[in-house]
């Protein structure tokens, strides 16, 4: 067969709403559409000393051009829209849409300050509204029977979808204080 193409680095002009700096965030590619979501870093201006990471909720579109990238912050709607998170899950599940899954958040509640989270969200990319089709998800650190029949709360596992189904590996979190490394696939 062909060989494929070497792969280059270049760096690339980027003009419009350029997002803050961030880490654990997904980039996810839906359509013809470049769909970055959440992440975490210093809120407001990154100039400003820093103080404390905080996840965001924040939507971009990514453009690609021959010679440059535009950004665009969207603004979303819907009912039910994800929590600000990092270290999620983030495909495309056909239909222009973008499936959303679990994460860590911040929670003053927890000793760690950190929610492992098991939730997960379907953003409609062409109108740009969220909804929550699935509505198993374990309510509280506490919520151990709720998790026979979906994931543990989970951060940095790994999904595909095909045949019109998701399937999703891996990742760590657990209930209250655990530290499980998840081998499980849903």
């Amino acid at each position: 067969g062909k060989m494929p193409q070497p792969l280059l680095w270049a760096s690339l002009n980027s003009t419009g709403d350029q997002p803050s700096r961030r880490s654990g965030h997904s980039m996810t590619t839906v359509g013809n559409s470049y769909v970055m979501f959440g992440g975490i870093g210093i809120p407001g201006d990154s100039k400003k000393e820093v103080t404390k990471a905080e996840p965001f909720d924040d939507v971009y579109i990514l453009r690609i051009g021959l010679k440059d990238v535009h950004w665009s912050k969207e603004k979303t709607s819907g009912a039910q829209k994800p929590c600000a998170r990092t270290q999620h899950t983030a495909i495309d599940i056909g239909g222009n849409r973008l499936w959303v899954f679990g994460g860590h958040t911040t929670d003053p509640e927890t000793s760690n300050g950190i929610r492992n989270l098991n939730d997960s969200y379907v953003l409609d990319v062409q109108h740009l509204e969220w909804s929550n089709p699935v509505k198993q998800e374990a309510k509280s650190d506490e919520d151990e029977a709720a998790c026979e029949t979906v994931p543990y709360p989970r951060a940095n596992s790994a999904a595909v979808f095909t045949d019109g189904k998701v399937y999703l590996f891996g990742g760590h979190g657990g209930l209250k204080y655990q530290r499980i490394a998840f081998n499980d696939l849903w």
